[in-house]
């Protein structure tokens, strides 16, 4: 078996890594000749152009992975197939399932390895290839906003402002309704500006007018305030900025304050909380493929490059175009966030396994 085992090892590192160099090329072209006419209108230079494309490379190996993992096990048994070694390993009593034993280890090891790679290197690649983008293209991306309504976490305190400037993290024309310290009705506070303190985490009121019910007197008062400082009012500034932010560019730790801090604030993360789940199932991929071109891969007797090519991309794009689908479901509310991302592979895992259970022996 070892010997065996080292020669459907090698077959398949070659193939894998040829035809994991193919796909990632393929997906290159596609995003520079997408954005080929906007380049050339806005006088983007050879070298700049190249620069995008290296940082966008480890994204393009993230997304071939799968795919040259399904082509180099079809791909390697359909040639043992081909050259009837298949028929030698079978009529020597060796299961198909002992055969297929290392390729779908190394489908599980490179599940592992991809979900190790995108968060150390794509995440960041990705983010300075999507700024130096907009920076060539003339579109920075501006995290000002206007007319924004969120809340804390305890739901207690509600923020309305007129204007967010991100560069200098400051709030304009900003009320404020402070519902906590068993407040039966809340206390209002209308101010002209709130600046962020760096150092003490909290917003400072500049130039207030401040509306509350003494109970005592049982009417309202207005006090006005040059200044008030609370450390209750620590709602970070990221929660009023535009909500722009690619939960592609973040590492798992940083998506999930994303959402915590969406969810804090009383927004909407669906969306969010969709790709989030989908940063653990996407990974998972290629020990799904791993199987499912386990079961079919020995199938082919002629025009094995071809035919491993074709399977490749009809599984792939079927298994891609079921996780949009179920996505888009799940952003429209009719299933789970987590069964919209986790759903494609469940449906594909257990087709897997069928297959494999009656794969041609």
């Amino acid at each position: 078996m070892t010997i065996i085992y080292r020669m459907v090892l090698k077959s398949f590192l070659s193939s894998f890594i040829i035809s994991l160099l193919l796909f990632m090329m393929i997906v290159q072209l596609l995003d520079i000749f997408s954005n080929l006419w906007r380049y050339i209108n806005n006088d983007v230079t050879f070298l700049s152009i190249l620069q995008v494309a290296l940082y966008y490379t480890p994204k393009c190996i993230f997304y071939a992975i799968p795919v040259a993992t399904l082509f180099a096990v079809s791909f390697t048994l359909g040639s043992m197939f081909a050259r009837n070694e298949l028929i030698a390993v079978f009529g020597s009593g060796i299961s198909i399932y002992k055969l297929t034993f290392p390729l779908i280890l190394c489908g599980l090891i490179i599940s592992i390895l991809t979900f190790v790679f995108h968060e150390s290197v794509v995440t960041t690649t990705y983010h300075r290839k999507n700024e130096l983008t907009a920076r060539l293209l003339r579109t920075e991306r501006q995290f000002n906003n206007d007319n924004i309504t969120v809340m804390n976490s305890t739901r207690e305190i509600i923020y309305h402002a007129d204007f967010y400037n991100d560069f200098t993290q400051t709030l304009t024309g900003l009320m404020l309704l402070d519902r906590s310290e068993n407040r039966r009705i809340p206390l209002r506070i209308d101010c002209k500006q709130a600046i962020w303190d760096n150092e003490l985490s909290k917003w400072i009121l500049i130039d207030c007018r401040k509306f509350f019910f003494d109970q005592d007197q049982e009417k309202y008062v207005l006090e006005t305030f040059q200044r008030i400082e609370n450390p209750r009012y620590n709602l970070s500034p990221s929660t009023f900025r535009r909500v722009i932010n690619n939960i592609e560019e973040m590492n798992v730790n940083e998506a999930r304050e994303w959402i915590n801090n969406l969810r804090m604030a009383g927004l909407s993360y669906r969306v969010q909380l969709i790709e989030y789940y989908k940063r653990f199932s996407f990974p998972l991929t290629s020990l799904i493929v791993a199987i499912i071109a386990s079961s079919i891969g020995g199938s082919f007797r002629k025009n094995i490059l071809i035919m491993s090519f074709l399977t490749s991309l009809i599984l792939a794009a079927g298994y891609y175009i079921l996780q949009m689908v179920l996505s888009l479901f799940a952003r429209l509310g009719y299933i789970p966030p987590l069964a919209g991302a986790w759903g494609a592979f469940i449906v594909f895992f257990f087709l897997s396994i069928v297959l494999l259970r009656y794969a041609k022996t």
